[in-house]
């Protein structure tokens, strides 16, 4: 029986060495894609609120 023990990193699996940039790719790739949408929808917020003839007032809370 093996009793040998290794020494564990503090670091997390997805921060260890080799695969920090995988971490990285991946999550910047998914701001991209939610600052991108984001935009979109704000661009669409005024037209779509004017042609439904809506308002948004903060007094309505």
């Amino acid at each position: 029986m093996n009793t040998e023990t290794y020494p564990t990193s503090r670091l997390p699996k997805f921060l260890q060495h080799g695969k920090l940039k995988s971490f990285l790719t991946v999550t910047f790739t998914g701001q991209l894609v939610y600052v991108s949408f984001e935009a979109f929808k704000g661009s669409l917020m005024l037209p779509l609120t004017e042609s439904l003839a809506l308002a948004f007032n903060s007094s309505a809370f």
